[in-house]
């Protein structure tokens, strides 16, 4: 991800690297966040496919 580094201003994509391990095991643990103003949990896994189809409908 060396491309997001850059945008991060980063030296290198160790931090991105380390992030995706995170998400990727809170994804396997069906680890539940908090958002919204309500404070609404969802799990991590359904708040991904919701970004993801957020950005997709944007790139239309």
């Amino acid at each position: 991800f060396p491309e997001i580094a850059r945008a991060m201003a980063r030296p290198n994509h160790s931090t991105i690297v380390t992030a995706c391990k995170r998400i990727e095991q809170q994804v396997e643990s069906g680890t539940f966040v908090e958002i919204g103003a309500e404070g609404d949990a969802v799990d991590i896994a359904e708040l991904i496919d919701r970004l993801r189809s957020t950005i997709q409908r944007s790139q239309r």
